[in-house]
């Protein structure tokens, strides 16, 4: 989540950060973001449900793949 937001450099930053999706300021700090999610279910990751918005308190889950990639925002062909 940190690399996506915060990182130019990370593969997946322009999609996130570049496009301005960034995390809750508490989530800065490991504890407090633990203290909202704390470990995940096997075979889940963070998702957020609304994939314009940002990661936070009211805008996170643990989901699957499948649902991650239904929750994907649409995307054009390159040419």
């Amino acid at each position: 989540m940190k690399n996506r937001c915060l990182n130019p450099n990370f593969t997946s930053y322009p999609n996130y950060g570049g496009r301005g999706i960034n995390f809750d300021e508490r989530w800065r700090e490991f504890e407090a973001f633990y203290a909202d999610v704390d470990d995940p279910p096997d075979g889940l990751s963070l998702d957020r449900p609304d994939n314009d918005g940002n990661y936070g308190p009211a805008n996170w889950r643990w989901a699957d793949r499948s649902t991650q990639r239904r929750n994907q925002r649409g995307r054009t062909k390159r040419t």
